[in-house]
């Protein structure tokens, strides 16, 4: 076994030599071939190449402005979204291909190189064609990645982690693709790859543990993009994105942002305000006078209750608020009244409402809430005694 491995490393290392050996001398070359001509092109026809060159790159800018931006506002004008991701998908494409068509046009009609310049920077050009292309192609599959995500109740969860992969598999498949144009073999790197993936796994320890959790975080969509959480160390906030390495969390006034390791959040008690519903009921104590009518008292609560409730949400809110009273206190009969609130960010300015307006309406109906007051008895020694007696 020792020696077939052995075998495989050597074999390998054999094969990139040659390769290594085989590019060097292609490069010497072409570089050679490329300076020589370089010194037999007349000043003239570098004046037209580059006029040539930047003739593209102005008609790009112009058929930029008056075709996609025309598409665009096509576009704007519909309710189909998908149309909207793959026309911002050939952002500044045409910009890109008219100046490679432009530098095609110089290095082949106005400047004359060798056939060995010739046929590489024939290459060159058409890698950074398909280099285009596959960064389209990867935009407009992360953008119907997340439009999916956007769309689909259950679906894919809309997070960057699957739109990113989305991306990198098309860039990968495209990068294939030029090294294969080049004449550059990727069986070796595959191999080479193969065998050293035990150490780039390794090395990567820590990044493969955040990816994985991340994975877990999102299939499990316990904690999803959107949702109010609380984690087992402090943080609160607002989740507003699963990645590679972490998970960013918006803190509820917007004044700062938690970036937390994704392995952190899989493995920490996390307590997630917005499932299973978003809407959150919260309880407001109150305590009211012994004498008081408690019939009016829950009818005042019920209606200043309903009346907040329904000025924040005055459609398709159908929850209604609960008024209960509580207990006899030391100095007063305290009751609860139950608030519904859509957001949890919407239970503050709720709660003050709420006691404003409460707080106005007890005074005007003549409603009392007693301060705490402690009534002590103070007996002389003589009545103790007396009392004893008796």
């Amino acid at each position: 076994m020792p020696e077939n491995i052995s075998d495989s490393v050597k074999t390998i290392a054999g094969e990139f030599d040659e390769l290594a050996g085989d590019s060097a001398q292609a490069a010497q070359d072409t570089v050679s071939g490329f300076f020589e001509s370089i010194r037999n092109i007349d000043p003239k026809d570098w004046i037209v190449a580059i006029s040539v060159v930047i003739g593209g790159f102005i008609l790009g800018i112009i058929l930029e402005i008056f075709i996609i931006r025309g598409l665009r506002r096509m576009a704007k004008s519909t309710k189909w979204e998908w149309d909207d991701v793959l026309i911002g998908s050939f952002k500044r494409a045409f910009v890109i291909w008219f100046t490679i068509i432009g530098l095609y046009i110089a290095l082949h009609v106005t400047i004359s190189f060798n056939e060995v310049v010739e046929n590489t920077v024939q290459k060159i050009i058409v890698a950074l064609l398909i280099l285009s292309v596959t960064i389209i192609v990867a935009r407009a599959a992360s953008g119907f990645v997340k439009l999916y995500s956007r769309s689909t109740e259950g679906g894919i969860p809309a997070t960057s982690l699957f739109s990113n992969i989305a991306s990198l598999i098309i860039l990968i498949a495209g990068i294939i693709i030029i090294l294969q144009n080049l004449g550059v073999s990727i069986t070796p790197m595959i191999t080479a790859l193969g065998i050293g993936g035990l150490a780039v796994a390794l090395a990567l320890q820590d990044t493969l543990s955040n990816l994985f959790a991340g994975f877990q975080i999102i299939i499990s969509k316990q904690v999803r993009a959107g949702d109010f959480v609380s984690l087992e160390a402090g943080e609160e906030g607002y989740v507003t994105d699963v990645k590679w390495r972490n998970t960013t969390i918006r803190s509820l006034r917007s004044t700062r942002v938690y970036i937390v390791p994704n392995s952190k959040v899989a493995s920490s008690i996390v307590t997630n305000y917005s499932m299973p519903r978003k809407h959150i009921w919260i309880r407001i104590y109150v305590g009211v006078h012994y004498e008081s009518d408690l019939d009016q008292v829950e009818k005042v609560a019920m209606e200043v209750a309903t009346e907040v409730i329904q000025e924040y949400y005055p459609k398709d809110f159908v929850f209604k608020p609960v008024v209960r009273f509580k207990e006899f206190g030391d100095s007063a009969i305290s009751f609860s009244a139950r608030l519904p609130v859509k957001q949890y960010i919407d239970q503050y300015k709720i709660r003050s409402e709420f006691i404003k307006r409460l707080h106005k309406r007890f005074n005007k109906e003549g409603i009392e809430i007693p301060y705490p007051i402690r009534n002590i008895y103070v007996r002389k020694e003589g009545d103790v005694g007396k009392a004893d007696e008796e």
